[in-house]
C-alpha cells in the first residue's frame, strides 16, 4: 500500500515545489511589468509610455495653466518635477535624465476624507538596484534621508526641510516606487510579492492591449470602482450623471495626445460585466455609419448606437415594447443617434434631437401619422426644401 502512494506523493511534491519555485522566480525578477505593483482594486491610472515627451507636451501646451487649475492634475505635475529634482541630485552623472527610457505610471488613490494621492511607479532601462542604492547614498549629503527594512525591501524616506515634500521611495523588483504617502509604497511591495496582478483582471488588459503606443498619456479608468472618487472629482450638481458612469461599462482606457492648443482623444471600453449599458453591444457588429452625415453643424455632444436589428437588441436587453412603442418597431433599422446643440448647459430639452435610420421611409411615415391618429391629432405636415416636417404630440 506505501509503495503504491509513494508515486503520488513524489508527484505532489514536485508540483508544489515547482509552484514555489516559478512564484519565488517571480517575486525575485528584476523584469516585473509596471502593473504588477498595482491592485486590481486600483480606479484611476495614468500612464506614461514615454515620460520625456509626454511631460514636454503637456508643460509646453498653450492649456498647461489651465489644466493645472484641476487639483488632481496640479498635483500629479507637481509631483513629477519633484521626483524629477530628487532623481538628478543623486543622480552620478550630470547627463543624467530620469524620464529617458522609461516607462512611468501614476495611481491615484483615496487617502482620507476629500484627499488623495498618487503612487509613482517608474521603470527605467538599465537602472538596477546598485544605481539606486547609489543614488541613496549620495542624496544623504544634501538632505535629510532615513530608512528602513520593510518586507525584504529597503524604505528611504527624503526630507528636503519640507514636509509637503516629503518623499517616501524604494526599489523593489527593477521598479522604482515613489509616493508622498508611504503607506502606498508599503502596499506596492507587498503587491509585487502577491500573484493578483492588475494585469490579471481581463477587463483591464482587454484595454490595455488597444492602448496606443504613441499617445502623450494614456488614461485608464476603472469605472466600476469610480464612485468612491466622486467628492474629488465633481461638485452636487453633478453627482447623480457621475453615479450613472459605474453603468456604463468596465474598464476605459483612453489615449491623448496634445495637439497644438487641443487634446485629441480616442479610446476603448470594456463591456465584461453583463449589467452594464455596453454588455447590450458585445454581439453587435459594427457598420457603415451613415448618420452623423445628416447631424446639424453645431452638435455639441451625441451618442451613436449600431446593432444587428432593432428587434433583436430589445430582446438581449429584456425590453419589451410599451404599446406606444408598436408603431415605431416596423420601421426602425440598425442605426440610432442621440445629441444636443451648442450651447451645452442646463437648458438642453429644446435642442436635443434623436436621428433614427429607417427601413423604410414610407413605413416609417405612415407609422408616425398612426401614431398622431391614436392620440387624436395628425402630424401637421408643412414641406422644407422638398422634405416633408410634421409634430408628433408625446409626453416625454
Amino acid at each position: 500500500m506505501r509503495k503504491a502512494w509513494l508515486p503520488v506523493a513524489l508527484v505532489a511534491a514536485l508540483v508544489v515545489v515547482t509552484i514555489a519555485y516559478i512564484r519565488l522566480v517571480l517575486i525575485m525578477s528584476n523584469n516585473r511589468p509596471v502593473y504588477d505593483a498595482l491592485p486590481q482594486t486600483v480606479s484611476i491610472i495614468f500612464e506614461f509610455r514615454n515620460p520625456s515627451k509626454g511631460i514636454e507636451n503637456i508643460s509646453g501646451s498653450a492649456f498647461h495653466e489651465h489644466l493645472k487649475e484641476a487639483a488632481f492634475f496640479k498635483k500629479l505635475l507637481s509631483h513629477l518635477a519633484e521626483i524629477d529634482t530628487f532623481m538628478k541630485s543623486g543622480a552620478a552623472d550630470n547627463a543624467y535624465s530620469t524620464w529617458e527610457n522609461s516607462t512611468l505610471v501614476a495611481s491615484m488613490s483615496i487617502t482620507g476624507r476629500d484627499e488623495f494621492d498618487y503612487l509613482y511607479v517608474l521603470k527605467k532601462e538599465r537602472y538596477t538596484e546598485k544605481m539606486f542604492m547609489q543614488f541613496a547614498e549620495n542624496v544623504k549629503t544634501k538632505m535629510s534621508v532615513t530608512e528602513r527594512a520593510f518586507r525584504d525591501a529597503t524604505i528611504y524616506q527624503m526630507n528636503p526641510g519640507n514636509a509637503e515634500s516629503l518623499l517616501t521611495c524604494a526599489f523593489a523588483n527593477g521598479l522604482l516606487l515613489a509616493s508622498h504617502t508611504a503607506s502606498l509604497v508599503e502596499d506596492a511591495i507587498i503587491q509585487l510579492q502577491e500573484k493578483n496582478s492588475l494585469l490579471m483582471d481581463k477587463g483591464f488588459s482587454e484595454v490595455y492591449e488597444l492602448a496606443g503606443e504613441d499617445a502623450d498619456v494614456v488614461l485608464f479608468i476603472n469605472l466600476s470602482n469610480l464612485g468612491k472618487y466622486e467628492p474629488l472629482l465633481v461638485n452636487e450638481e453633478q453627482s447623480d450623471f457621475f453615479k450613472s458612469i459605474g453603468q456604463f461599462g468596465n474598464w476605459m482606457e483612453l489615449d491623448i495626445k496634445v495637439k497644438d492648443n487641443s487634446f485629441m482623444i480616442n479610446g476603448y471600453t470594456s463591456a465584461r460585466r453583463e449589467k452594464t449599458f455596453l454588455a447590450g453591444f458585445t454581439s453587435e457588429p459594427s457598420t457603415q455609419v451613415e448618420i452623423t452625415h445628416v447631424l446639424p453643424h453645431n452638435t455639441a455632444l451625441f451618442f451613436y448606437y449600431a446593432v444587428t436589428d432593432f428587434d433583436s437588441f430589445m430582446e438581449k436587453r429584456g425590453k419589451s415594447f410599451t404599446p406606444e412603442m408598436e408603431n415605431f418597431r416596423n420601421w426602425i433599422s440598425n442605426e440610432w443617434c442621440w445629441g444636443m446643440l451648442e450651447p451645452l448647459n442646463a437648458n438642453y430639452q429644446g435642442d436635443a434631437f434623436l436621428v433614427v435610420r429607417a427601413i423604410d421611409p414610407e413605413i416609417a411615415a405612415q407609422s408616425l401619422a398612426e401614431q398622431a391618429r391614436l392620440f387624436g391629432d395628425d402630424l401637421h405636415l408643412e414641406e422644407f426644401k422638398t422634405f416633408p416636417i410634421g409634430q408628433l404630440s408625446l409626453n416625454d
